[in-house]
């Protein structure tokens, strides 16, 4: 098969494609952003979890602190001590659901269009529709790298993200409860 050359009649194809890469585009960076979005969600929503857990868990009088009076009669209990131990790994899990949420958020590895420059030196001189063919092969690379990107790294970090704020409540609320009895 042998390739149609590009000629001033395929400008209308041309013009309806680009048209369609450049929304897709256009729906790709929005679906990046709410994703950015969520990763602020988790990384806030984790650090609220884990701040007011210890302030309760400040408050219900039972104390980590070696060797204060709290801790000491604290430790006689096996249910404050399996708190503590629960509490920990709120604890872990906050971080490990920080770790996520900044991976996922700092994902700016971004395959844009050809920049300025390059429009300049390379496509300013060639036939109007060759220069426009070669920025519709060079979108269409960009929206799928793109999308390598934002389901290889940015949708995996959200993933691990969720399951460790969803760990963290369930630590910090099952602690809480035992340090309660």
């Amino acid at each position: 098969m042998t390739k149609k050359p590009i000629s001033a009649d395929s400008e209308s194809s041309l013009d309806l494609i680009y048209d369609e890469i450049k929304d897709q585009m256009a729906a790709q960076r929005e679906y990046s952003r709410a994703l950015d979005k969520k990763a602020e969600l988790i990384l806030g929503s984790s650090s609220l979890i884990i701040t007011i857990g210890a302030g309760l868990k400040a408050m219900s009088g039972i104390s980590s602190v070696p060797g204060s009076a709290q801790a000491t009669e604290a430790a006689g209990t096996a249910a404050s001590t399996l708190s503590l131990a629960i509490f920990g790994l709120a604890a872990a899990s906050y971080l490990a659901a920080m770790i996520a949420g900044f991976r996922a958020y700092m994902v700016r590895e971004w395959r844009k269009q050809v920049g300025p420059r390059r429009l300049r030196e390379k496509y300013l001189a060639l036939d109007p529709a060759k220069a426009k063919y070669r920025l519709l092969v060079n979108m269409a690379k960009a929206f799928d790298k793109n999308r390598e990107t934002i389901r290889h790294q940015k949708v995996p970090s959200l993933k691990v993200g969720l399951v460790f704020l969803l760990l963290e409540t369930l630590f910090l609320s099952t602690a809480l409860m035992l340090s309660a009895w």
